[in-house]
């Protein structure tokens, strides 16, 4: 399944820009128990405060 039929079946409207510079930008600060936040069904885009 790529990153588009994944944002249809999860009924999000996936921006696979959007999500993957927001992923790129975030990964190397997650920690390891927390990566599975950015997998596309569960993504929430980064709020404004968390990206300065």
């Amino acid at each position: 399944m790529n990153i588009n039929e994944e944002g249809k079946y999860c009924n999000h409207n996936l921006d696979p820009v959007e999500y993957l510079c927001d992923v790129f930008r975030r990964i190397k600060n997650t920690a390891n128990d927390k990566l599975v936040e950015l997998l596309a069904h569960r993504w929430q885009p980064a709020t404004a405060s968390a990206l300065v």
